[in-house]
């Protein structure tokens, strides 16, 4: 990733949030056609997406506090897949959840969502790839439940909803 101004950095943001919801959106009409394991791996693309743009507002934050922003190490950040899950499971704490301050569900959601991480990633290659188990194929139609991946396409649509709160309250650039 080259340097990039702040207004491009928010241009950028929506550009993320426009290719998560065509993901979504994709995501929805494989499973209106029970295609349980395309419709997840995309979910599962557009929750990765959307997990980049908290990172791009970190990186805002740091130019506009005259902070340096290492470019090479910030293109790595957003191709980390663990990376960009955790940071959207934190945006969703934030603006997708209700707070509960009695019984802290929400933080009991945050720190369960972030201990399924590596269960998501490993999820997602299911999703993807045939593989071997106890010596024979696990194919990604085998792997992915209806349940699994009706669950993880609307967990999607929830955090596309959340950034398109976030999105319209804090990007300037975000149409009017």
């Amino acid at each position: 990733m080259e340097a990039m101004s702040v207004s491009d950095l928010h241009g950028l943001r929506l550009a993320i949030l426009s290719n998560a919801i065509e993901l979504t959106d994709e995501a929805e009409i494989l499973v209106a056609h029970q295609r349980w394991a395309r419709a997840f791996l995309l979910a599962h693309f557009a929750i990765e997406e959307m997990g980049k743009i908290p990172m791009v507002v970190g990186i805002i934050g740091r130019i506009m506090k005259g902070e340096p922003v290492d470019w090479r190490k910030t293109r790595r950040r957003l191709s980390d897949h663990k990376a960009k899950i955790s940071s959207q499971n934190m945006h969703f704490y934030m603006f997708g959840l209700d707070i509960d301050l009695l019984r802290d569900s929400d933080l009991e959601w945050l720190k369960d969502a972030d201990g399924r991480v590596g269960d998501s990633y490993q999820f997602k290659n299911a999703a993807t790839y045939v593989d071997s188990r106890e010596n024979s194929p696990s194919t990604p139609a085998t792997a992915i439940t209806q349940d699994m991946a009706e669950h993880l396409v609307a967990f999607a649509g929830r955090c596309v909803q959340s950034h398109l709160i976030s999105e319209r309250l804090t990007n300037p650039a975000y149409p009017k």
